[in-house]
């Protein structure tokens, strides 16, 4: 609401920079709710549901975006962002609740921090949901240059292809949701990184031999990114089981 309402360009770089942190403690918060409320293949498939919701989110909120840049002025994304988050707030105070704590750990800040990143066997699942993650942001930031400024394809071209991709990332991670129930979150991690790493060496084989053709690179464009909805979730879950 404050950037909706700011009227100068430090009052809006302050309005973004708080609503940066706030957006990190959100992050970091939810896994922990479910860390508290479910465990094993439920947490698992409940984080697969959440990851859903968190990638489709980059891929959805620039449409969104436009749309409102159409029909009103640029505030209107903030007022919208605004209203929302309100609902939310809403929703958290009156369907969650805190789960008291056996025992309160007292150490300094600093200390718990270097104890997470000391305990090596999250290690291994921490860089499993960080790798990904880098191959969707970079997908986000060079798509309008792959798909228009290289392959030529029209602006309609590009928003299909491009909400096609996150269809096939929340079906995936949909899926995942279900599935990780009956096979568990470790085995759809492995399988979920195999097709991650196969897709790439693909993409990569197909460029260093010039078989650069959209009708080739972007279903394998899209069969990559379609892992992540197989990793995310899964090496969330794995990684905070290592904490408990």
């Amino acid at each position: 609401l404050a950037l909706f309402l700011s009227n100068s360009i430090q009052q809006f770089y302050l309005g973004r920079v708080l609503q940066a942190i706030g957006g990190g403690f959100v992050g970091v918060t939810i896994a922990t709710v479910v860390r508290d409320n479910f465990k094993g293949r439920d947490a698992a498939s409940i984080m697969s549901n959440i990851m859903m919701i968190a990638m489709s989110a980059p891929l959805i909120a620039p449409s969104l975006g436009a749309l409102l840049l159409k029909k009103f002025d640029w505030p209107s994304i903030f007022l919208f962002i605004g209203v929302y988050s309100l609902c939310q707030l809403i929703l958290v105070r009156w369907k969650i609740r805190d789960v008291p704590r056996l025992s309160e750990n007292k150490d300094p800040f600093v200390l718990r921090i270097l104890t997470v990143y000391r305990l090596k066997s999250a290690w291994k699942y921490m860089l499993a949901l960080s790798i990904p993650a880098g191959a969707l942001y970079t997908y986000l930031t060079m798509a309008p240059f792959i798909y228009q400024e290289y392959f030529g394809l029209s602006e309609s071209v590009f928003a299909l292809i491009f909400g096609l991709n996150g269809g096939v990332l929340i079906l995936m991670n949909k899926i995942n949701s279900v599935l990780v129930k009956k096979i568990g979150p470790k085995r759809l991690l492995g399988f979920g990184l195999t097709l991650h790493v196969s897709s790439l060496f693909l993409i990569l084989t197909c460029i260093g031999f010039n078989f650069i053709s959209p009708f080739l690179i972007i279903p394998l464009i899209t069969l990559h990114l379609s892992s992540l909805g197989f990793t995310s979730g899964n090496a969330t879950t794995l990684a905070l089981e290592q904490f408990d």
